[in-house]
Protein backbone atom coordinates (compact mmCIF):
# COMPACT_ATOMS: atom_id res chain seq x y z
CA UNK A 1 0.00 0.00 0.00
CA UNK A 2 1.23 3.54 -0.79
CA UNK A 3 2.66 6.01 1.70
CA UNK A 4 -0.52 8.14 1.86
CA UNK A 5 -3.32 5.60 1.39
CA UNK A 6 -5.91 7.68 3.24
CA UNK A 7 -5.26 10.78 1.19
CA UNK A 8 -6.65 12.99 -1.52
CA UNK A 9 -4.23 14.28 -4.13
CA UNK A 10 -5.06 17.58 -5.81
CA UNK A 11 -3.03 18.79 -8.77
CA UNK A 12 -2.42 22.50 -9.21
CA UNK A 13 -0.84 24.61 -11.93
CA UNK A 14 -1.67 28.15 -10.85
CA UNK A 15 -4.81 28.37 -13.00
CA UNK A 16 -8.26 29.40 -11.78
CA UNK A 17 -9.44 25.84 -12.48
CA UNK A 18 -6.78 24.33 -10.25
CA UNK A 19 -7.71 26.83 -7.50
CA UNK A 20 -11.31 25.55 -7.71
CA UNK A 21 -9.99 21.97 -7.55
CA UNK A 22 -7.97 22.85 -4.44
CA UNK A 23 -11.01 24.35 -2.73
CA UNK A 24 -13.10 21.25 -3.42
CA UNK A 25 -10.29 18.86 -2.46
CA UNK A 26 -9.81 20.75 0.82
CA UNK A 27 -13.50 20.40 1.64
CA UNK A 28 -13.45 16.69 0.76
CA UNK A 29 -10.31 16.02 2.81
CA UNK A 30 -11.86 17.75 5.82
CA UNK A 31 -15.20 15.95 5.46
CA UNK A 32 -13.57 12.55 4.99
CA UNK A 33 -10.80 13.06 7.55
CA UNK A 34 -8.10 12.46 4.95
CA UNK A 35 -4.64 13.85 4.38
CA UNK A 36 -4.39 16.37 1.52
CA UNK A 37 -1.48 16.14 -0.90
CA UNK A 38 -1.04 19.18 -3.16
CA UNK A 39 0.91 18.24 -6.28
CA UNK A 40 2.34 20.42 -9.02
CA UNK A 41 4.40 19.22 -11.97
CA UNK A 42 6.88 21.43 -13.79
CA UNK A 43 6.82 20.42 -17.45
CA UNK A 44 10.12 19.85 -19.25
CA UNK A 45 11.37 22.77 -21.36
CA UNK A 46 10.33 22.58 -25.00
CA UNK A 47 12.73 21.06 -27.50
CA UNK A 48 13.20 23.08 -30.65
CA UNK A 49 14.45 21.85 -34.03
CA UNK A 50 17.93 23.11 -34.85
CA UNK A 51 16.80 25.45 -37.64
CA UNK A 52 14.34 27.49 -35.54
CA UNK A 53 14.97 30.39 -33.23
CA UNK A 54 14.23 29.23 -29.69
CA UNK A 55 11.95 31.23 -27.43
CA UNK A 56 13.95 32.31 -24.42
CA UNK A 57 12.56 30.50 -21.41
CA UNK A 58 14.57 30.36 -18.23
CA UNK A 59 13.87 26.93 -16.66
CA UNK A 60 14.76 28.13 -13.12
CA UNK A 61 12.22 30.95 -13.46
CA UNK A 62 9.57 28.50 -14.63
CA UNK A 63 10.32 26.17 -11.70
CA UNK A 64 10.20 29.14 -9.31
CA UNK A 65 6.77 30.15 -10.64
CA UNK A 66 5.46 26.62 -9.99
CA UNK A 67 7.06 26.62 -6.53
CA UNK A 68 5.33 29.93 -5.68
CA UNK A 69 2.02 28.57 -6.95
CA UNK A 70 2.47 25.49 -4.74
CA UNK A 71 3.28 27.65 -1.70
CA UNK A 72 0.19 29.79 -2.33
CA UNK A 73 -1.94 26.62 -2.60
CA UNK A 74 -0.50 25.31 0.68
CA UNK A 75 -1.34 28.58 2.40
CA UNK A 76 -4.87 28.48 0.98
CA UNK A 77 -5.32 24.93 2.28
CA UNK A 78 -4.18 26.07 5.74
CA UNK A 79 -6.69 28.93 5.65
CA UNK A 80 -9.36 26.36 4.75
CA UNK A 81 -8.55 24.47 7.95
CA UNK A 82 -6.38 21.70 6.51
CA UNK A 83 -3.75 20.72 9.06
CA UNK A 84 -0.59 18.98 7.91
CA UNK A 85 -1.14 18.96 4.17
CA UNK A 86 1.80 17.88 2.04
CA UNK A 87 3.13 19.97 -0.87
CA UNK A 88 4.96 18.11 -3.64
CA UNK A 89 6.70 19.55 -6.69
CA UNK A 90 7.93 17.20 -9.41
CA UNK A 91 9.41 17.71 -12.87
CA UNK A 92 8.61 15.78 -16.02
CA UNK A 93 5.91 15.15 -18.62
CA UNK A 94 2.82 16.32 -16.75
CA UNK A 95 0.33 13.49 -17.32
CA UNK A 96 2.91 10.71 -16.96
CA UNK A 97 4.36 12.26 -13.82
CA UNK A 98 0.95 12.70 -12.17
CA UNK A 99 -0.12 9.15 -13.03
CA UNK A 100 3.17 7.69 -11.72
CA UNK A 101 2.76 9.67 -8.48
CA UNK A 102 -0.79 8.33 -8.08
CA UNK A 103 0.43 4.76 -8.67
CA UNK A 104 3.12 5.16 -6.01
CA UNK A 105 0.91 6.84 -3.40
CA UNK A 106 -2.36 4.99 -4.02
CA UNK A 107 -4.61 7.81 -2.76
CA UNK A 108 -8.32 7.48 -2.17
CA UNK A 109 -8.88 9.85 -5.08
CA UNK A 110 -7.37 12.62 -7.18
CA UNK A 111 -8.91 16.02 -7.87
CA UNK A 112 -7.90 18.01 -10.94
CA UNK A 113 -9.12 21.15 -12.65
CA UNK A 114 -10.16 21.20 -16.31
CA UNK A 115 -9.61 24.25 -18.44
CA UNK A 116 -12.43 23.51 -20.87
CA UNK A 117 -10.29 23.54 -24.00
CA UNK A 118 -11.97 23.41 -27.38
CA UNK A 119 -11.65 20.18 -29.38
CA UNK A 120 -8.97 21.77 -31.56
CA UNK A 121 -6.96 23.00 -28.60
CA UNK A 122 -7.20 19.57 -26.93
CA UNK A 123 -5.92 17.97 -30.13
CA UNK A 124 -3.02 20.42 -30.41
CA UNK A 125 -2.15 20.90 -26.73
CA UNK A 126 -3.51 17.73 -25.21
CA UNK A 127 -5.57 17.69 -22.07
CA UNK A 128 -3.95 16.95 -18.74
CA UNK A 129 -7.28 16.15 -17.09
CA UNK A 130 -8.26 13.75 -19.92
CA UNK A 131 -4.89 12.01 -19.73
CA UNK A 132 -5.07 11.61 -15.97
CA UNK A 133 -8.67 10.37 -16.05
CA UNK A 134 -7.80 7.70 -18.61
CA UNK A 135 -4.63 6.44 -16.92
CA UNK A 136 -4.97 7.05 -13.17
CA UNK A 137 -5.15 4.02 -10.88
CA UNK A 138 -7.72 5.74 -8.64
CA UNK A 139 -10.97 7.68 -9.04
CA UNK A 140 -10.43 11.18 -10.47
CA UNK A 141 -12.77 14.07 -9.83
CA UNK A 142 -12.52 16.71 -12.57
CA UNK A 143 -13.54 20.21 -11.52
CA UNK A 144 -14.79 22.28 -14.43
CA UNK A 145 -15.20 26.03 -14.63
CA UNK A 146 -18.98 26.54 -14.75
CA UNK A 147 -18.60 29.63 -16.95
CA UNK A 148 -16.93 27.66 -19.76
CA UNK A 149 -18.94 25.41 -22.11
Amino acid sequence: MGESAASIVVTIDGSEESRRALQLASRLATALGQHLVILTVVPPPPVYPVDTVPILVDPPQVTEAYRKSLEAASQEAKRAGIVGSEAVILEGPVVDTIVQFLRERQPTMAVIGARGLSAGARLFLGSVSDGVVHHAPCPVLVVRNPSKP
